[in-house]
């Protein structure tokens, strides 16, 4: 059955509920590192990796995901830089400090062999959002989550990512049990 809420802390709160205590969690596209922060003074993660290039990363490094350079709304594919790495760093000083929050300056797709199977309680996916790179994230990322895990993102309802989250639901015989009704937060039912 799939629980709705009206925001981000109120999709956080209910998400702890389900992981266990110091969960590991790892964000694909961290951009600012807002959002991250949210999962760091909420979920109080053992170790929060937060994944992002942070750089202009050229077209032609994502053959395979897309063929333009932007949207057909005209949004970058890509939006980090190194002022956002900045703002990032300042928004999680604490966290670096004491080791648990870590950063990645990767594509996701560049970085799926760093990360263990069976590792992550928590991986939240708001990068690209074209359909294929959705879905790659999704099924290369999904065997890195312990079995009782669970895999979530950002803007269901928005360019490629329903139906990438909705295929693989499909495939992974799966199901959306919490969705943000402001924000298009979605997380699916555990990993068995």
């Amino acid at each position: 059955m799939k629980s709705i809420v009206n925001n981000r802390t109120e999709f956080l709160n209910a998400v702890k509920k389900l992981l266990p205590k110091n969960p590991l969690c790892l964000e694909i596209g961290a951009y600012h590192g807002e959002f991250a922060k949210n999962m760091y003074d909420i979920l109080s993660p053992k170790e929060l990796y937060l994944m992002d290039p942070f750089e202009d990363v050229p077209t032609k490094q994502l053959t395979g995901f897309t063929k333009t350079e932007r949207y057909h709304t005209g949004h970058k594919i890509i939006y980090s830089d190194q002022s956002t790495l900045q703002n990032l760093k300042n928004i999680h000083a604490e966290g670096i400090s004491k080791g648990i929050v870590r950063i990645d300056e990767n594509l996701s797709f560049n970085a799926v062999d760093n990360y263990d199977d069976d590792y992550f309680d928590f991986i939240y996916i708001d990068s690209c959002h074209l359909y294929e790179c959705v879905k790659f994230d999704m099924e290369n990322y999904y065997p890195k989550l312990k079995s009782g895990g669970f895999l979530a993102g950002h803007d269901y309802g928005d360019f490629g990512v329903t139906d990438a989250v909705d295929e693989f639901c499909k495939k992974h015989n799966s199901d959306i049990i919490l969705l943000c009704s402001f924000q298009g937060d979605w997380m699916l039912s555990e990993k068995p």
